[in-house]
């Protein structure tokens, strides 16, 4: 039957769509989920990256920012349609957009290449990324919440996590830094996603990270 579920299919199967390069209209995207939807995929995983609605961290949002009604009416849509919105929201690699802004500079892992946060600032981190995660989870039913986690190529570059790096190893600094991320996540009532690659590079503690934390390889 169409749209049935066969042995050894995924059951989430998701188009990616990201928003840092490329932002598209809501009216755009609906179209596209449409088209999704009639060719078996039942899941959108958005990076809004800046273009996230953000009120106590407005900072962070650009000219191209979507409204809170044009969020929730596309997650409408979406419903309608058998498309669940999983949104996509970086803490880690990939966080240019944030540690740009002085507002949150004391993060940085580096204070010239402002790509990745400082995975030793973790209270830090927590109270900012909860505010954020809050904000994004608060127009998202999706029981997923993504975490992104990839390409955090700056592990043991500063000082303080080169130290830590070299006693205990790059798995020690990525696990504990997202095992605090996740009980954010886990906290608010969503299940955690990361991407896979650098865990499967330093796999030494992942047995420390929550039993229920997905990853996409």
């Amino acid at each position: 039957a169409k749209g049935a579920i066969v042995e050894n299919d995924f059951r989430v199967k998701a188009f990616y769509i990201d928003c840092r390069t490329e932002v598209m209209e809501i009216a755009a995207i609906k179209k596209q989920a449409f088209e999704l939807s009639q060719k078996g995929f039942n899941t959108l995983l958005i990076e809004y990256e800046a273009t996230f609605p953000f009120h106590q961290h407005a900072t962070l949002c650009n000219e191209y920012a979507y409204t809170e009604s044009e969020i929730k009416d596309l997650i409408s849509y979406c419903s309608q349609i058998g498309i669940d919105v999983i949104p996509l929201q970086n803490c880690f690699g990939h966080s240019e957009y944030i540690l740009r802004h002085d507002r949150y500079a004391h993060l940085r892992e580096d204070s010239k290449e402002v790509s990745q946060v400082c995975p030793l600032k973790i209270e830090e981190a927590s109270q900012v990324f909860r505010e954020i995660f809050q904000e994004i989870i608060a127009l998202h039913p999706s029981k997923y919440f993504h975490i992104g986690a990839d390409e955090t190529y700056l592990l043991g570059h500063c000082k303080n996590c080169s130290a830590v790096a070299a006693q205990e190893g790059k798995s020690r600094l990525f696990v504990d830094y997202i095992k605090a991320m996740c009980e954010i996540v886990i906290d608010m009532g969503k299940t955690p996603v990361i991407w896979a690659d650098i865990i499967l590079m330093h796999p030494d503690a992942i047995h420390e990270l929550p039993k229920n934390l997905v990853f996409v390889d």
